[in-house]
Parts: C-alpha cells; structure tokens; sequence
C-alpha cells in the first residue's frame, strides 16, 4: 500500500474572503520598495478612492518584500483592479521597476496567515494559478 502524504498547507479557495494584491519583489532595495508603495498609495487616493484601499510592505525574508494592497471585499474586486492596472504597471505606475524584479499574486486573508517562508510562497502560488487567478 502506498501511503498518500497530507499536504503540509490547505489553502482556501474562499472568493467571498478579503482579497489582498501582493507583490513579491526580489532583489530590490527598500527605498524602491518603499517608492512601489509610495505609487500605489497615489493610484488607490486617485483612482480607487471609494474602495479606501492601503499598501504597505512587509520584508518578507533577506532580499524579498512584499508590497500589499487591500482589502479588496473579495476575489472577484481584487481581480477587477488587477485586471485595469496590470498594463499600466511597467509603462507608468512602477516603470522605475523591471517586471523580472517582482510576481503578482492575488492572496485572500485566511492563505497570507499559512504563508511562512518562500516554500509556502511557492506552494501557494501553484494553488492560485490553479484554483484562483492565471496572472
């Protein structure tokens, strides 16, 4: 017989969830992490006001950050905006930044808690272009 192992996480595929979008930055200083914020900050005051949208960023681990913006009320709110800025992004939100310097993802508030280290990262990414969200 073989034995079938668990998977070590069980994300949640819940769209009724608070949606967050996350950019994952590698090897990126902080104070342009801080100007993605900083970008995004602008943008949500201009464009998205009503949703009263915030960016932050975390570091992530040595050399990664995460730029955070949110709460969306759910997934499909997160996709609508990630679907109107993602051409702008390299053009004219964050034209200071490569495209190869970061990953979009689209994280409901019950995963980002299962998310420890850049293995989960991974395994949450697999999930959502699976189950939630093909960038």
């Amino acid at each position: 017989k073989i034995a079938v192992i668990p998977p070590r996480i069980i994300f949640s595929a819940d769209s009724t969830e608070p949606y967050f979008v996350a950019l994952v930055t590698n090897n990126l200083k902080p104070m342009y992490v801080k100007e993605m914020q900083n970008a995004f900050s602008s943008l949500n005051e201009d464009e998205f006001a009503t949703q009263k949208l915030t960016s932050t960023f975390v570091q992530f681990q040595e050399g990664v950050y995460i730029v955070w913006i949110g709460a969306f009320e759910n997934a499909q709110k997160s996709k609508i905006y990630l679907n109107r800025i993602k051409p702008r992004l390299k053009r004219e939100i964050i034209s200071f930044v490569s495209d190869k310097q970061y990953e979009i993802y689209l994280i409901s508030k019950p995963n980002i808690l299962l998310i420890k280290n850049m293995e989960d990262l991974q395994l949450y990414k697999d999930f959502m272009l699976n189950k939630i969200y093909k960038p």
